[in-house]
């Protein structure tokens, strides 16, 4: 059941990469298109070890395990859009079978773990970011990995190494998602073992990192040349009621798509409500409107931008995540609803 999940999401996965607008993954056009994310660098370094690869320190091994593996297909005479395509259904495969094989440990029948996992792949957060070049599905998929793990441990014997693997690979797409394979760790072994095992962790993650240093040689290192902290505490997020809406409403219902006109080109934009930004909607634009000027009166500069919140904001931001979670719940209250029809007629039979 968990081969056959994973095989429709990379079906899926690679019929969405392959026919995605190539304009999204060019830099004329694509940055800060698809939710501000970053498509054109993405694929260009999946494709070219002697690209900038400028987010190394932010993602310390995913240049060379995407670069090894784009490059692998490439030997296959595949084309580079097709073998990133390729690439990310990999991922999209693994995620789904290990987000199945997690569910299914902690879920009495099969049934409740197979709809769980049609749940998973089907929220705003899966279907955004499983059909693009991008580094979340891999990140996400190291995090399952540090879960399925923890469950294992509980009913088996688990090797100390199969967890320095794991915690490295946490390590090796994102560093924050490194928090992951510590709190694993910790939670599996005696505070000693656990030290030595993250230790033992990012050794490893060192280690490859040399190696990817020696084929990509602009990679810098992943301790000391990051400065993330500019990204903490900005005035554009509307604080932390707009940031729990976006992770805990948004991520599984996405938020509401409307269609307008863009005031400068003329062009239509599809958008949805911003799940960030503060007075602007640059979400998701249709991709044949122009770059668009610094300043210009659809999207101002940060600093001209009001953060001040009123109480119509506060209103508006409560609606938002009363709305987002009353889908959230529903669409739960539906599995639920499903889930014991299932198990009642397992039980029948």
């Amino acid at each position: 059941m968990a081969s056959l999940a994973g095989a429709l999401a990379a079906i899926a996965a690679y019929l969405a990469v392959v026919t995605l607008d190539p304009r999204f993954t060019g830099p004329a056009y694509g940055n800060d298109v698809w939710f501000e994310g970053d498509l054109p660098r993405i694929a260009d370094e999946m494709t070219h070890r002697w690209a900038a690869h400028s987010r190394a320190p932010v993602h310390p091994l995913f240049s060379l395990f995407a670069c090894a593996g784009v490059y692998a297909m490439r030997s296959l005479h595949m084309s580079p859009p097709y073998a990133i395509a390729a690439l990310i259904a990999l991922g999209s495969a693994c995620w789904t079978i290990l987000l199945f094989l997690v569910v299914r440990a902690i879920t009495p029948s099969r049934g409740e773990a197979v709809l769980f996992t049609a749940v998973g792949a089907t929220t705003a957060a899966a279907l955004f970011w499983m059909t693009v070049p991008e580094t979340y599905v891999f990140g996400s998929a190291t995090m399952l990995a540090a879960l399925w793990m923890l469950v294992l441990a509980e009913r088996r014997t688990i090797p100390e190494s199969w967890f320095v693997v794991v915690s490295a690979g946490t390590l090796a797409v994102t560093v924050t998602n490194w928090v992951a394979g510590l709190v694993v760790t910790a939670a599996r072994w005696p505070r000693c073992r656990a030290l030595q095992i993250s230790v033992n962790a990012f050794v490893l993650a060192v280690a490859l990192w040399s190696v990817q240093r020696a084929i990509i040689p602009r990679a810098d290192f992943f301790v000391g040349y990051s400065n993330e902290q500019r990204y903490l505490g900005r005035a554009e997020t509307r604080g932390p009621a707009r940031i729990l809406t976006v992770l805990f409403a948004h991520a599984i219902v996405p938020p509401l798509r409307t269609r307008s006109t863009d005031n400068i080109t003329g062009q239509g934009v599809t958008t949805f409500r911003s799940s960030i930004r503060a007075g602007c909607r640059r979400q998701g634009r249709h991709i044949g409107a122009q770059p668009r000027p610094v300043g210009s009166r659809l999207f101002p500069p940060a600093r001209t931008r009001q953060t001040k919140v009123s109480a119509v904001v506060v209103r508006e931001l409560v609606s938002e995540f009363r709305e987002g979670w009353e889908l959230v719940a529903r669409r739960i209250s539906i599995g639920c609803a499903v889930s014991d029809h299932i198990v009642r007629d397992h039980r029948g039979r």
